[in-house]
């Protein structure tokens, strides 16, 4: 792999970004295509991180939603987090024995993850600069956001605490459940976010564009479904062109088109 050097934001360190070759980059790129279905259907709604139909905006919206006024907001804490070095140091045997998938690509993933730079097999971490890296990353920390409510965007969490919780307590089962798969908290700081953001409408649960819900994600103005489906149901303000009834979600859509 090529080992490139990335300053930081604190303008004194540097993260080493590892690229894998064009041509482990494409397997890992139709390796991803045919295990992220069925991940994305064990996933947490809370997770927001490098999901597909997912991004910060539907983080940030969740945490004002939970911390205005009309949620009793002033009474309640939070806690960030972020995981040190969470792409370096995660644990190959997590990652692995949570892996869905035939045993031809859980060994491809397998040699993906003992790729570096040195003759020398890593025993742990997966590269920042791959395709796959993202998703086996939130292969191994799903169910962390089960300790107690809260948001994550991959290895940046943010733990809503009310005036009863005790906070230690619950740092303590964040640690032993990181400590199994090899991480470790680390003291970074989160960036300030402007209140414009708030005008932004967060994803519904745990949907996603895998579940084939066109009028949902029709309506969010998804890239993800932008096919000629989708703009017939916005051309027909998602209703059919044959009775005039409108669509719901979460079901099948057979279209009728009008001739204008």
């Amino acid at each position: 792999m090529r080992v490139i050097p990335i300053p930081k934001k604190d303008g004194k360190t540097t993260r080493l970004l590892k690229i894998p070759t064009i041509q482990d980059r494409a397997w890992q790129c139709l390796a991803k295509f045919a295990i992220e279905p069925a991940h994305e259907a064990l996933f947490h709604e809370r997770s927001y991180g490098f999901r597909v139909g997912r991004s910060a905006h539907d983080a940030q919206k969740i945490l004002f939603l939970n911390l205005n006024s009309q949620r009793n907001g002033i009474n309640k804490r939070v806690i960030e987090l972020d995981i040190e070095k969470c792409f370096d140091r995660i644990s190959h045997t997590i990652i692995m024995d949570n892996l869905i998938a035939p045993s031809s690509i859980k060994s491809g993933i397998f040699r993906c993850l003992k790729a570096g730079i040195n003759p020398e097999f890593p025993e742990q971490g997966t590269c920042q600069g791959g395709v796959v890296s993202p998703l086996l990353a939130n292969i191994a920390l799903n169910g962390i956001e089960d300790i107690h409510q809260s948001i994550r965007y991959a290895d940046d969490m943010v733990i809503i605490l009310k005036p009863q919780d005790d906070a230690i307590k619950i740092l303590e089962k964040i640690s032993q459940f990181l400590e199994v798969r090899g991480l470790k908290v680390s003291d970074k700081a989160f960036p300030s976010v402007s209140y414009s953001e708030n005008k932004y409408v967060n994803v519904k649960g745990n949907k996603s564009p895998y579940d084939g819900d066109l009028t949902y994600w029709s309506e969010r103005n998804s890239k993800l479904y932008d096919g000629e489906t989708s703009k017939a149901l916005k051309k027909q303000n998602h209703t059919c062109g044959y009775c005039g009834l409108k669509f719901t979600r979460g079901t099948s859509q057979f279209l009728f088109f009008q001739e204008r």
